[in-house]
């Protein structure tokens, strides 16, 4: 996994398909919002732990910090909200 420098996490997501999403970082700063195109990457860098909220996150590859994040349990067709860290 990729050092953390001053406490700042990075997050990796990868569109597999067109995605809206919206993430805030632990501060409250909204760091990333909008529809992503399929096919883009997507790097975000902040204190976590992160907000985020997605539209289609079953079409979408996260990393935190360079591990491989699994959403693949959250209910399909609907906003999956969740925090990255994700609570265990």
């Amino acid at each position: 996994a990729q050092q953390e420098q001053n406490g700042l996490s990075t997050v990796v997501m990868l569109f597999n398909e067109d995605s809206w999403v919206e993430i805030h970082d632990g501060e409250g700063e909204k760091v990333a919002f909008g529809v992503k195109k399929a096919g883009y990457e997507m790097t975000v860098t902040g204190t976590p732990p992160f907000s985020v909220v997605l539209g289609k996150h079953q079409v979408v590859e996260i990393t935190l910090n360079g591990e491989a994040i699994d959403i693949s349990n959250f209910p399909k067709n609907r906003l999956a909200k969740f925090n990255l860290p994700l609570a265990e």
